[in-house]
Formats: structure tokens, sequence, C-alpha cells
């Protein structure tokens, strides 16, 4: 009996950390300079993928944190790709929010006539 409540005890600890890690992380602003960027999101890039991506570039602590995060929220199925503007105070949840509205930059474009 008692190793069972030892090991009941270790599970919720792990899962109590990582729910408050995890509030930590949504709440966390990305590591986004000053100015914004922009992030390329290509067809077929998986959400751990662009959490490794993220976290090579210096904007994420834990691409894991991501990965758990979309898909607790929902939203890692419905990641769209595209380029998108990161400003600078960007939270995980709007980063997701960003990614599955498919809100990606706007780039003007002129047609002269005749041309």
């Amino acid at each position: 009996m008692r190793p069972v409540l030892i090991l009941l005890l270790a599970v919720t600890a792990v899962a109590v950390g990582t729910w408050m890690e995890l509030q930590r992380f949504k709440t966390t602003p990305l590591g986004v300079p000053d100015e914004s960027l922009v992030l390329d999101v290509p067809r077929g890039t998986s959400l751990r993928g662009l959490g490794e991506e993220m976290t090579a570039r210096g904007l994420l602590d834990s691409p894991l944190l991501l990965v758990l995060l979309a898909h607790l929220s929902g939203d890692a199925a419905r990641i769209k790709a595209g380029e998108y503007r990161l400003e600078a105070g960007t939270t995980p949840v709007q980063l997701l929010d960003l990614l599955t509205a498919g809100k990606v930059v706007q780039r003007p474009f002129t047609l002269v006539e005749g041309w």
C-alpha cells in the first residue's frame, strides 16, 4: 500500500508542477525583440518543428510547452501556414490565436497599367 501512495503523490506532484509551469508559460511574452519580426510557417510544418525553430531563434524556452498548450486548447491541428508578424510582448496564447486565425502579413502589390 505504501509504494502505491508514494507513486500517487509523485504523479500528483508532477502534474501540479506541469500545470503551474504551463500557466506561467501562457502569460510570459515570447523573446521578440523591441521591434516586430516576421515568423515564416511553411506548409507542412509540424507544431513541434515550429516550436523547435522558435526555440533555436530564442523566441521560446521550451517547444514542448507550446505543443502541450496547443493540444490542451485544441489548436494543434488548426495551425495555418504563412508569414506572421510578431510584436514585442506577444504571449504564446496570442501566438496560437494568430496561427489558427491565419492572420498573415499583408504585403503591398502594385500592378502598373500596361505591363
